[in-house]
Order: C-alpha cells, then sequence, then structure tokens
C-alpha cells in the first residue's frame, strides 16, 4: 500500500472496538439466563467509544464524514428522528426509551444500532476492508453456532431447540440468518477456492444451526431470501437471457414439486406418518406444530389496539397494555394465558408503537435498505459488486420477511445494521482513491505520510472523547447490568442471610436505573415462591416483605395503567396483610384495578380470591375463583384454581367437596404435587379416621417433588394418622427425621407415635 493511504490511528481503534462488538453474542451471564441485558450493555458501550473516536476522526478528515445524501443514511436518521418525535405520546415514555432488559430495543438501543452504522459506513469506504470485517462476524457467529450444535451431544430431547449463548431458540435463529447471505457473500468474492469452500462450508453450517432451532419463521426467511437472490441473479446479472428464462421456469417448477411434497407430508394421513417416523425432530416441530393460531390472535389485537391511536401510535414496548384489555378468552385459548409483550410481528409492533407516522417512515427505511444495493447493482460493471449487491438485497429481504413472525433483537439488529452500513460505505464515491506516487518517498517524508491522516495533536482528542464515552458507558449502559447482577447475587443468599438481605438490597437499588421495575418483577416472582412454599421465617421475612411493597410502590407509579404492575402491588400488599391487615384495603384496591384493565384474565381474580381468603370471606373468595375459571382457558390455570377453590372447601369444613376439585385439578392434568400451597389446610380440618384417598395422593406427591421439604413431610405425617394409617405417619416421620430430628420428634409426641 502507498504510504499516503495508510490508515491512521483513529480507523484502527474504531476497527478494533467494532471488531470486539462482533464477539458480544459469545458473552453469556450465569446470573441473567442468555443476558440480553448484558450484550447490549457491552454493545452500547463499545458503540459510544466507536462513536468518541469516530467524532474526532471525521472533525479532521472528510472522508470520514457521513453521506448525509445517501437515501438510506436518510432513512436511517428520519426513522430515529421520528421515534423521538412520538416519544412524549407514548403510555409510557420510560419504557418506550429504555426497554426492559430481556428485550433491549427501546428507542436508546435503536440510536445506538443507527449509531453504529454511522461509524461503520462513514469508516469502512472498500471492499478489502469490509472481506476482513465480515469474515470476523462470519467467524463468531460459527462460534455461536457450534456452542449450539454442541448441546445436541447432552441433550437430544424431543422437541429440543438449541440456543447457544443467546439462551433463545429464536434469537439465535435470527442472528444467524443474516449470516448465511455474508458466508455466500465472502464466497462469491473469493479468489481462491480454499477459501471459496470454506465460506461454503460455513454457508451450510449456519443453515443447519437455523434448522436445529427449530424455528421456522427464520427457516422460511432464509428460503425466501435464496429465493430472491436467484431471481435477482436472473434478472439483473446473468447475461444470457435464454437460459435465464428457462433457469427462472426450473426455479418456479422446483418450488411447486418443494410446496406439493410439503403439503403431502403435512395435511395427508399418510404422509403426515411418514413424516413423523423419519422426519428429524426439528424437521417435525416446522411441519406438524400449530401454524400460527398463536400469532394471529396477537396481530388481531395489536391491529385493535392500533386503532384506538392511530395516527402517533401508544409508544414502543407498549403492546402488553393491549394484550391485557382485549385478550378474549372465548378466541385465544392458543395464548395459553402467557405473558406477551410484542405481537411477534415487527411491522405490527411498529404501527402500534409510533402510529401512521412512524409506520410510512419504517416502510420508507426499509424500501431504501432494498433499493440503494439493487441500484448499485445495476450501476457497477464489477460482477464480485454485483455478488456483493445482489447478496445484499438478499439478506435485507429475508429480515423483511422474518420480521413479520418475530421481532427485532439486539444481536441481530447489529448484524442487520451493519449490512445496511455496507451498502453506503461501498456505494460511497465522493473520494476517489489517491494516486500511487510514481517515485519513493524519502524516509522523512513517509513518515510525515503515515502520520498525515492523524496528526499528532488528534491523540490527546482521541483520548479526551475516549474517556468521556467511557465515563457516560458506564453510567448509561454499564451500571444496570451491574444493578441486576448484584440483585441475583444478593437474592440467592436470602436463605442464609435473611437479616442481611433486605439492607443489601435498599444499598445496591437506591439509585434506580432502567431496570429497576424488571428486578421488582422479579422480587416479587421470588417473594410469592417463598411465601407458596413456606420455607421461610416469617419474622425475617416481613422486613423482606415491607422493602418489596415499597419497592412496588415506585413501580406502580411509573407504570400505574399496566396490568403486571397492579398485580404484582396486589401481590405485595397482600403478603403484607398478613403482618398488618390493614394492608389488605389496598391490596383489594389493587386487584379491582387489575380487573378493570384485564377483564378476561384470570391472574386478577385469584388475587382478589387469595386477599378475601386472608379477610375469612370465603364465599366471596369462590366467587371470584369461580370468574377465573370462566375465563381460563388453559389446562394449567384451571388446575390451579381448582387447587385453590380445594383450599377453600376444606376451610369451610366440607373435606367431601375439598376432595372433589382436588380430583378435578388432576383430570385435567395438573401436578398437584408441585403446588404447594395446599399443604398446611388440609390436616387440621381433617376428621380422624376417614379415608382420605386424594389428599393422601397429594401429599405423596408433594413428598416426591420436594424430597427435602421437612414442612412437607409434617403434614404428611398428620394426614396419614387423620386417616388412620399409622405405619405411612410412621415411615414420613423417619424420613423426617433424617432431615431435622428435633421437628419429627416434637411431631412424634404430639401424635402419640413412637419413632424407630
Amino acid at each position: 500500500m502507498p504510504a499516503q493511504e495508510r490508515k491512521p490511528l483513529g480507523f484502527y481503534l474504531i476497527a478494533v472496538l467494532a471488531g470486539l462488538v462482533l464477539l458480544t453474542p459469545l458473552l453469556t451471564s450465569k446470573a441473567l439466563g442468555g443476558s440480553v441485558l448484558m450484550k447490549a450493555s457491552v454493545f452500547q458501550w463499545l458503540t459510544l467509544v466507536m462513536a468518541a473516536v469516530w467524532a474526532v476522526l471525521a472533525a479532521g478528515n472528510a472522508k470520514y464524514r457521513p453521506n448525509w445524501r445517501n437515501p438510506l443514511v436518510i432513512a436511517a436518521m428520519s426513522w430515529l428522528a421520528i421515534l423521538l418525535l412520538t416519544l412524549p405520546f407514548s403510555l409510557n415514555p420510560s419504557l418506550s426509551f429504555w426497554s426492559s432488559r430481556d428485550r433491549m430495543s427501546g428507542i436508546l438501543n435503536v440510536s445506538h444500532w443507527i449509531l453504529w452504522f454511522l461509524v461503520l459506513s462513514s469508516t469502512l469506504k472498500t471492499w478489502k476492508e469490509w472481506r476482513v470485517f465480515l469474515a470476523g462476524s462470519n467467524f463468531a457467529c460459527l462460534l455461536v453456532g457450534a456452542i449450539g450444535l454442541l448441546e445436541l451431544t447432552v441433550n437430544r430431547a424431543p422437541g429440543y431447540r438449541i440456543e447457544s449463548t443467546l439462551g433463545n431458540a429464536i434469537y439465535l435463529s435470527y442472528y444467524v440468518l443474516p449470516h448465511v447471505f455474508i458466508a455466500l457473500m465472502l464466497a462469491a468474492r473469493s479468489s481462491r477456492w480454499p477459501s471459496r469452500a470454506m465460506y461454503l462450508v460455513s454457508f451450510l453450517i449456519h443453515a443447519v444451526v437455523i434448522v436445529e432451532t427449530a424455528t421456522r419463521g427464520a427457516l422460511l426467511a432464509m428460503l425466501f431470501g435464496l429465493v430472491a437472490m436467484a431471481i435477482g441473479y436472473l434478472l439483473l446479472i446473468a447475461k444470457n437471457r435464454r437460459r435465464a428464462v428457462l433457469a427462472g421456469f426450473s426455479l418456479i417448477a422446483v418450488g411447486l414439486v418443494a410446496a406439493g411434497l410439503i403439503g403431502l407430508v403435512r395435511f395427508t394421513e399418510p404422509g403426515k406418518e411418514w413424516g413423523k417416523a423419519h422426519f428429524p425432530q426439528p424437521i417435525q416441530r416446522i411441519l406438524y406444530h400449530d401454524f400460527g393460531s398463536d400469532r394471529l390472535s396477537l396481530w388481531r389485537m395489536g391491529l385493535t389496539g392500533w386503532k384506538e391511536r392511530p395516527i402517533l401510535g401508544r409508544g414502543l414496548e407498549n403492546y402488553a397494555n393491549i394484550l391485557d384489555r382485549h385478550i378474549d378468552s372465548t378466541k385465544d385459548s392458543a395464548l395459553s394465558q402467557n405473558w406477551y409483550d410484542r405481537t411477534h410481528n415487527q411491522f405490527i409492533d411498529i404501527l402500534i408503537g409510533t402510529g401512521a407516522v412512524g409506520f410510512l417512515a419504517y416502510l420508507f427505511l426499509w424500501a431504501m435498505a432494498l433499493y440503494r444495493p439493487l441500484r448499485e447493482l445495476r450501476r457497477t460493471n464489477s460482477a464480485g459488486e454485483k455478488a456483493v449487491f445482489l447478496l445484499s438485497a438478499a439478506a435485507v429481504a429475508a429480515q423483511m420477511f422474518a420480521l413479520f413472525f418475530a421481532f427485532d433483537t439486539p444481536n441481530a439488529s447489529i448484524v442487520f445494521w451493519m449490512v445496511l452500513a455496507m451498502t453506503v460505505g461501498l456505494s460511497d464515491r465522493r473520494f476517489a482513491p489517491e494516486p500511487e506516487p510514481e517515485t519513493r518517498l524519502p524516509r522523512q517524508d513517509r513518515r510525515r505520510s503515515v502520520r498525515g491522516g492523524n496528526p499528532p495533536s488528534d491523540l490527546p482528542a482521541i483520548v479526551f472523547t475516549a474517556s468521556v464515552a467511557l465515563i457516560l458507558g458506564w453510567t448509561l449502559n454499564w451500571r444496570p447490568y451491574d444493578q441486576a447482577v448484584d440483585y441475583n447475587r444478593i437474592m440467592a443468599g436470602y436463605h442464609r442471610y435473611p437479616d442481611q438481605t433486605v439492607e443489601a438490597l435498599r444499598k445496591r437499588l437506591a439509585k434506580p436505573t432502567f431496570v429497576i421495575h424488571d428486578i421488582n418483577f422479579n422480587m416479587m416472582s421470588r417473594l410469592k415462591n417463598y411465601s407458596e412454599s413456606q420455607q421461610v421465617d416469617r419474622d425475617a421475612f416481613r422486613d423482606l416483605v415491607v422493602f418489596g411493597t415499597e419497592q412496588m410502590d415506585l413501580t406502580l407509579a411509573n407504570r400505574p395503567d399496566n396490568f403486571k404492575s397492579l398485580l404484582a402491588s396486589a401481590y405485595a400488599y397482600r403478603e403484607l396483610g398478613t403482618y398488618d391487615p390493614n394492608a389488605l384495603v389496598r391490596a383489594r384496591e389493587l386487584g379491582l384495578e387489575s380487573i378493570k384493565i384485564a377483564p378476561n384474565r384470570p391472574e386478577g381474580y385469584e388475587e382478589l380470591s387469595e386477599i378475601e381468603m386472608l379477610k375469612g370471606n370465603l364465599e366471596l373468595a369462590w366467587d371470584y375463583m369461580e370468574q377465573a375459571l370462566s375465563v381460563s382457558r388453559h389446562a394449567y390455570t384451571d388446575g390451579r384454581v381448582l387447587m385453590r377453590r380445594s383450599a377453600i372447601r376444606a376451610m369451610q369444613g366440607d373435606m367431601d367437596a375439598a376432595e372433589a376439585e382436588l380430583q378435578k385439578a388432576l383430570d385435567v392434568g395438573y401436578g398437584i404435587g408441585q403446588d404447594l400451597r395446599n399443604m398446611s389446610d388440609y390436616p387440621d380440618l381433617m376428621k380422624p379416621g376417614e379415608p382420605r384417598p386424594i389428599i393422601t395422593r397429594y401429599y405423596s406427591d408433594i413428598t416426591q417433588y420436594y424430597p427435602k421439604s421437612t414442612l412437607a413431610k409434617a403434614a404428611f405425617a398428620i394426614a396419614a394418622i387423620k386417616t388412620g394409617n399409622l405405619d405411612l405417619a410412621s415411615r414420613q416421620l423417619e424420613e423426617l427425621w433424617k432431615l431435622d430430628p428435633n421437628a419429627a420428634e416434637s411431631i412424634a409426641k404430639d401424635l402419640g407415635i413412637a419413632l424407630r
């Protein structure tokens, strides 16, 4: 390379930082599972530092400034501007801007993706530069895929879907998807067969990984992109028109035959039998799993919610508000009473979040993402460049198709915006390459030339701006992750150090970040598990309940119209009501507010029933459980409700009715032994000498699910005594003695049983 073409220091710093970004999918955290938050936080921090270095680089050299006239750059900046314009109209601007720790796709995250796009498109301008960068991304994807495929060596259970370091099969498939086309791009531009063969092998590995995730949207998107690539080649690149037409008809014929075969094995009984006997599990799931009735329900409710605020929308990340208000148990049984915060259709999500205004800007972005590489393909005479732009357009087409069945995820979005940056960077013709010198420069002049693009005065500026970015990144990007990890660490030690837990939490959560609300929801889930398992010291537990209630007040103030916030707050006050009965008044108010927002969800009625059970209003508690059962359309929820109806009947002294409800829970397939809530409701109310086979079955199942639960064994022993089964009671006390001799001896003494 001629001396005058040497890159400035800032260029290499940006390249190193960008290379580190490509490795973020490999990051994982035991504390946070697949850790979307961790990966996104590291990406944002690195991008901020990249942008700081780039600002200095662009200030001193026009070559590294954005091409503001490029329609794709205009579309990206317009999209960001529209997001900021609609932000004040969001139902929850904080959530729309920051997102949640499990999604990381709010406006802050989108702005970092666009910043990443601007830095790359302004810095990398030649195929030689992009080749190295794309090869690095492809290599990182191969590592992620290899880790996922290795999972199959230890887990080949029916229906298993590989997740790798991303912690979710869908996330993995959509991250791998663009790399299918990147691998083909690298193969097409390779001049040597060994490297070309290597990239073709990586293409096949990416395809296998997508199949093993059993994600139909990603698989169909890959096939759609490959077909779009083939059609584009025939129409725009192939020189022999006759052969192109023949190939086109052949492609159509192959597609029709494939569709016919799929229909045969999917919709005919002999075909189904043969397919289920011969196809691998991932292919079986793709072919025979429910074809999207849950998606159709989500889309229908999304469009219903959009009509309520059609112009500027209700803000990103607010789909859950629509679901809670419009879910209809008579139509949406496919949703299985799960929590959904996305429609699983990015285009409907954008329509809901930003209204018609944002949706048009979003469509303009996609139109430019497809138009620009196709236009550049027509402008160039280089076969290699044609291949790159064609595959870039195919990757965009595949991504667009995929997002009809999914939503933006951080790692996939980073790769998508990288592909867009490549299109802009390679099409930037504002600066012609400098001519090579005819004579070799003297040593002193060469030294100056090497530093010419980056004079010594730039180094202090780079150090200063990068330092500012590092400090900003700590506050903006890393501190929320650090806080979430600390919270998990503190809560994990609760049973060993209950007295220190609340003090540690108060100190760590004193300065809230955007993850505080996710932390509070998680805290309520843990408190509920602790309470229902009855494995807590009630005196020490009170401090944690009081703190949790304070935290939920904070979350409820931030998200007042959110069903999940109201429900969790109602639970917090209900738990507090076991110590202070006055708190039950507030718990009931919150429970009633929750069913106003989501009248067709069972959870609000269940919570109100639990509150009334604590207050002793058992008939009213029964009525609320009846309402919960009327809106439930899922066996697990039915069983959960029937279990608590059994407890209500037991509290009323009607053990026959209690056992009948327990039998109903068994009949719907509910695992009664996993539910500890009724554990202490039966023994004291059972009459001596009455056989209670279903209740005995309940305690037997509990001790199998929780073999180390001393309370379960104690309750089982008491229930066995009541039914007159002394041998069974003795066996349970003997097992209890192995875990807690003092408790076993005390209960044995009270029951008049001698331990062996």
